[in-house]
């Protein structure tokens, strides 16, 4: 999960840095997804401190499937 996030993150901030981004709607939704994963991210690591691997899973799981949308949304060119 922390590797998906990372990944997500750089596309992110290539595309932003490029100016490419579909639009500006676009980089805020992706701004507060991001935001999200990073508190899942804490969420999930203090779910494995408690060794609650159940949620553990389910929330690496919510991870995997936003950092996949923020890496799509960020490949979306400008028209």
């Amino acid at each position: 999960a922390a590797h998906a996030t990372e990944q997500a993150w750089e596309e992110f901030h290539a595309a932003a840095i490029e100016g490419t981004l579909a639009s500006p709607l676009i980089q805020v939704t992706i701004e507060g997804q991001l935001h999200e994963v990073r508190r899942l991210l804490m969420e999930a690591r203090k779910a494995e401190r408690s060794q609650h691997y159940q949620s553990v899973k389910e929330i690496t799981e919510q991870i995997q499937e936003i950092t996949q949308n923020i890496i799509q949304a960020s490949r979306e060119r400008k028209q």
